[in-house]
């Protein structure tokens, strides 16, 4: 099951106050690092008197960190998405952003404090994230005679595997299944000397 992760299942807002500034951190599931500018747009259009957006993202498995991407955006350098993003490394959720809007209070925080407070609101929003498991799926092919298509259909069924149909002088079947159901559908196969392509 290592091809499976957490994603979230729902955008999550919490807030926290330190010494009169207001962190709000929002969780949000992204689908591809093309999508955290509109995102960003959005909150910037929802909180035009924010002084910073800060934010962290994982566009993908949470071990992939081609996927990584992190902004301070004013902040001092390593104080708001470098610290965010070592939140999500080590929390195991995959295609999340994180973006924390900043309201400042009148009282400098310090680089310490800065860090702690950005660490603190990531940690919040996850704390009350809902999350759901994605297993990655691959994609294979079976070439079948119309006489077994029946029967293989009730395997795939039972499996809950997806799968495309195209008819020609056999049934060419595209399925999309996980590595677990890839192993549980071999096994079924090898019973009718059927192999995944």
């Amino acid at each position: 099951m290592s091809d499976a992760y957490l994603i979230p299942s729902e955008n999550t807002e919490a807030e926290i106050v330190i010494q009169k500034s207001r962190f709000i951190a929002q969780a949000f599931l992204l689908e591809s690092r093309d999508d955290v500018n509109g995102i960003l747009e959005g909150i910037g259009t929802d909180h035009p008197n924010a002084r910073h957006n800060c934010y962290a993202f994982i566009a993908g498995a949470p071990n992939d960190t081609q996927a990584y991407g992190f902004s301070d955006d004013g902040e001092p350098n390593g104080t708001a998405g470098k610290p965010m993003l070592k939140v999500l490394m080590h929390s195991g959720i995959g295609c999340i952003l994180v973006v924390v809007t900043r309201y400042f209070g009148g009282i400098k925080l310090g680089t310490g404090g800065l860090v702690r407070a950005y660490t603190d609101a990531t940690n919040e929003v996850l704390a009350g994230l809902k999350t759901s498991l994605l297993e990655e799926k691959t994609e294979a092919k079976l070439n079948v005679s119309y006489s077994m298509e029946p029967l293989i259909r009730n395997h795939l069924d039972k499996l809950s595997i997806d799968f495309s149909v195209d008819y020609s002088d056999t049934v060419a079947l595209t399925l999309s299944l996980t590595a677990e159901q890839r192993e549980q559908l071999a096994i079924q196969l090898v019973e009718h000397n059927l192999t995944l392509l």
